[in-house]
Formats: structure tokens, C-alpha cells, sequence
């Protein structure tokens, strides 16, 4: 289930970064989709586990909507100063 979810998720940044005129939401998104993608090849894997399918999309997201807050909380601060 975490990893339809991510998937879902991912997915909204394409229509939202166009609506809210912000090209970065585009590659928050295709990072997202491509950390799944990761996931499903890594259940490919002789010795993979469901495991697998939940903590790489879990972790891999999480990493990524991170890594996005932290640009944009540099990116607002470089504006003010």
C-alpha cells in the first residue's frame, strides 16, 4: 500500500508544478516515480522481499520531498538576502 501511495503522490507534482508555475515540482516527481521504479526492479532480485517493494519507495520518497523542502527553504532564503 505505502508504495501505490507514492506513487499517487509522485504523480500530483506534474499537474501542481504546471498550476503553480513551478518547474522544480517537476523533478520532485520524476525523482519520486523513478525511486519506485527502483523498487519494482529491485523485487527482480533473486533474494528480494515484500520488504523491498515498501522500504525502498518508504525511504527513497522520503529522502526526495526532503531534499526538495531543503532547496526550496535555500532557494527563499537567497531571495530575502
Amino acid at each position: 500500500m505505502p508504495t501505490w501511495s507514492a506513487l499517487v503522490v509522485g504523480a500530483h507534482f506534474f499537474p501542481m508544478a504546471r498550476s503553480l508555475r513551478a518547474p522544480m515540482l517537476r523533478w520532485v516527481g520524476a525523482a519520486m516515480l523513478a525511486t519506485i521504479g527502483l523498487a519494482a526492479l529491485a523485487t527482480l532480485l533473486p533474494d528480494a522481499t515484500e520488504n523491498v517493494w515498501q522500504s525502498v519507495p518508504g525511504i527513497g520518497c522520503a529522502a526526495v520531498l526532503w531534499a526538495g523542502a531543503a532547496y526550496t527553504g535555500l532557494r527563499a532564503g537567497r531571495r530575502r538576502a
